[in-house]
């Protein structure tokens, strides 16, 4: 009786005209090609079951014993402490009659399930399942995932002549499969590209990760780009730019808040005292050789990009995202949007890789040269559910409240009063002190952008208004291992009312379009006692009359960018006193034009 899994899936090759043509770099979020992972069907006969055993807390093994079982000396390694309470392991297996995966994949065995209760365990745990390899083949372990038609490489940390051992913290149904040396791909392509799918902002670390969220960092790219979740083949790059709000503000990344927050929880989330760093110090004993066919021919099997984990003193996790000639192309979470990052690889050795625990540490002078490279599965280190559960909280701007310091914003005046500040605020003061405060974060303070450009504080901590509307964004940071760390980033809307009769404009920061009409209306509390209203642009008058709007068209010109206060507005009374005035409006983003 057989039972399949499944369809034909997508099929692996698009071409790289195709590919380059469609994508664009620096894409702000734009739509790509399907990206390349590889989907397929196992036809498999019936399941027979080889053996059961309870595990208490304390740990075991389970050992496959049937001589005549084709998965004999079968060995799952279960450490002390690795679940909470004892677990019933039943490990079964079902041939594979055949399967659409392709030429390239051979199974050495049948298809393997260990059913434990299901989730995942607090330790690593290993496997070692008997297998012979021809001497001019290599052979790997790979889950397969009935619901998604996805294999999914596995990490080894040792092999012999007679075995493969991999690590896993959860259990499913996997196979060992080989491939012959000489069909291994020299150039393997998955379709990720820096610039594109990973995040714009630099690993700089953050109160919850001061020594950075390279793992973090990698781990949330690559789930974005192999579970697309805001729609097929939309790019990561700049789509949460000031967290996906208008206007862009490519030149702060501190206003990437959910992104980052993002990164650094799923990095909070993973267990750098247990199974992560066990990993990766076991994989310092699978030869470099080893390890690159890990990176080749997972990625030639399952079209995805690939977990990398370096050690040395301390770790650095990326993403590898292809193989070409003897170099693995690296996404850097140091160096994001940088097509250049390599990994090398030549007479059977992986030369070190220099990087940093976080980008901060690389402009101190203590960048890294990793000697270790090892190949880190997607979900082994952390429950992949568990992004798509914190992909909702980013979604619903909640990412990161269960472990960043809470804090609220704070006013205080020159008596050193302290009130609520809050969006939408109104200041008759020209100079103002806006802080972040919190019970739960050490030496919070918080730097002031406007414009995206840093704004000075007085002695006395205030910056200084200007007339109108006043975006202001706050960077919230604290004191986490000795260091200033980011905790958030919060915009807040001031409105600086000047002069007797506050006049304002609106909008007072606008992001006109060249040739296309821009409008700004002003307003005055007692609107009845102005007769006439002059509008000016850079201090050349533009307009005269009793209508409070004024529409203007900037046109394109060769000459210079007019970024500050442009638009200005003076309002007179019926016997010709100025009653009102704004010193200007601020137009950004427009043309270049003059006057």
């Amino acid at each position: 009786m057989k039972k399949i899994f499944g369809i034909v899936g997508a099929i692996l090759a698009i071409s790289a005209i195709l590919f380059f043509g469609s994508r664009l770099m620096k894409n702000k979020g734009s739509t790509g090609p399907t990206h390349l992972a590889v989907q397929g069907t196992l036809v498999l006969e019936k399941s027979v079951q080889a053996v059961e055993a309870n595990i208490e807390m304390g740990g075991g093994k389970v050992i496959v014993t049937e001589a005549d079982s084709p998965i004999v000396g079968l060995e799952v390694d279960v450490l002390a402490n690795s679940y909470k309470e004892s677990r019933d392991f039943k490990i079964s297996y079902s041939p594979i009659a055949s399967h659409t995966f392709g030429e390239d994949f051979t199974p050495l065995t049948p298809l393997i399930s260990v059913d434990n209760g299901g989730g995942y365990s607090d330790e690593l745990m290993e496997v070692r399942i008997p297998v012979k390899v021809p001497a001019d083949s290599f052979a790997m372990g790979f889950i397969y995932d009935g619901a998604t038609k996805k294999l999914e490489g596995l990490p080894m940390i040792a092999q012999d002549e007679n075995s493969i051992t991999i690590a896993t913290r959860h259990f499913t149904d996997f196979v060992i499969s080989m491939i012959p040396f000489t069909k291994l791909k020299k150039d393997i392509d998955t379709g990720f590209r820096p610039g594109m799918d990973d995040w714009q902002f630099v690993n700089r670390g953050s109160y919850i990760a001061p020594g950075g969220h390279c793992a973090g960092q990698s781990l949330s790219s690559l789930w974005y780009y192999t579970e697309q979740p805001d729609g097929k083949d939309l790019a990561l790059y700049n789509r949460y730019d000031n967290n996906g709000d208008k206007p862009e503000t490519p030149d702060l990344w501190e206003d990437d808040s959910l992104g980052y927050r993002f990164a650094s929880t799923i990095q909070q989330d993973i267990d750098w005292n247990g199974f992560a760093f066990k990993l990766w110090r076991a994989q310092r004993g699978v030869s470099d050789d080893l390890t690159w066919k890990l990176f080749s021919y997972s990625m030639q099997i399952t079209g995805e990009p690939q977990l990398v984990g370096l050690t040395k003193v301390g770790g650095h996790a990326m993403v590898a995202y292809r193989v070409k000639d003897g170099e693995l192309f690296i996404a850097d979470p140091n160096y994001p949007g940088d097509l250049t990052r390599r990994i090398t690889f030549a007479a059977g050795k992986i030369d070190p890789y220099e990087s940093g625990a976080n980008f901060e540490e690389i402009k101190k002078g203590n960048s890294t040269r990793y000697d270790k490279v090892g190949f880190t599965g997607k979900t082994t280190i952390i429950n992949w559910k568990d992004i798509a559960a914190r992909w909702t909280e980013f979604k619903n701007k909640s990412i990161g409240r269960d472990r960043f310091p809470a804090y609220v914003m704070i006013q205080t005046d020159k008596d050193g009063k302290e009130s609520s500040a809050s969006d939408g605020m109104t200041s008759s003061a020209k100079l103002i002190n806006i802080n972040a405060s919190s019970q739960q974060a050490d030496g919070i303070f918080t730097n002031v952008y406007r414009d995206e450009k840093l704004l000075a504080r007085d002695a006395a901590g205030n910056i200084a208004l200007v007339p109108g509307n006043n975006k202001l964004g706050f960077a919230i940071y604290g004191i986490a291992d000795g260091d200033p760390s980011y905790i958030d980033f919060k915009y807040l809307n001031v409105v600086f009312e000047a002069g007797p009769n506050k006049l304002s404009i609106d909008p007072y920061t606008v992001q006109c379009v060249a040739d296309v009409p821009c409008t700004f209306t002003a307003s005055i509390p007692d609107a009845s006692k102005i007769k006439e209203y002059v509008w000016s642009i850079t201090g050349r008058e533009m307009q005269r009359g009793d209508s409070p709007s004024f529409t203007h068209t900037f046109p394109k010109s060769e000459y210079h960018n007019i970024t500050g206060r442009a638009v200005s507005v003076r309002a007179y009374d019926k016997d010709g006193n100025v009653i009102g005035e704004i010193a200007g409006s601020r137009a950004t983003g427009i043309a270049s034009f003059v006057y």
